[in-house]
């Protein structure tokens, strides 16, 4: 699966979606690396502030689920 187009904004869309998929540790690092390359690619630094931030969520979010 792909982004719909080169747009920085379906690619953002895109990226949100994978962040969502991510169930381990692995998948986050890999998702991170999207981010580094989105950031180099659309130069919008506040959406790569809200991506990172989402990241951030979900790796909280993990460390919760596995101390249950």
């Amino acid at each position: 699966m792909a982004a719909i187009s080169d747009n920085k904004y379906d690619v953002y869309k895109w990226i949100i979606k994978v962040i969502d998929s991510c169930e381990t540790l692995d998948h986050i690092n890999s998702a991170e690396r999207l981010v580094e390359r989105f950031k180099v690619q659309s130069r919008d630094i506040d959406l790569h502030f809200t991506l990172y931030h989402k990241i951030s969520i979900k790796v909280k979010f993990m460390k919760d689920e596995q101390s249950r």
